[in-house]
């Protein structure tokens, strides 16, 4: 019986290991994804400062980084659900 209950504290303990680390890396997911979107916005910003001015090329650019912010969105998105779930099955 003492072995028994050992084997399950054992079992338990392993499990929150593997939550805290899922967790831990759902953070760090999300931690990139952030700066990812803030990278974004801050070439974005950039760009349309000296829109009045831009040649072909620039405008291709603008477009290009429009397309690869809603990846980044979708990405941040995803990044925030996945750490909202982990967290609360870590506290279940």
């Amino acid at each position: 019986e003492i072995l028994q209950l050992k084997q399950k504290v054992n079992q338990s303990s392993l499990a929150f290991d593997n939550k805290q680390r899922q967790v831990s890396h759902a953070r760090t997911a999300l931690d990139r994804a952030l700066l990812s979107f803030e990278e974004s916005q801050t070439q974005h910003t950039q760009l349309l400062h000296s829109r009045d001015r831009w040649t072909p090329s620039q405008a291709m650019e603008f477009a290009k980084l429009l397309e690869k912010e809603m990846q980044i969105r979708t990405q941040l998105e995803k990044a925030k659900k996945d750490l909202a779930t982990l967290e609360s099955e870590q506290l279940r």
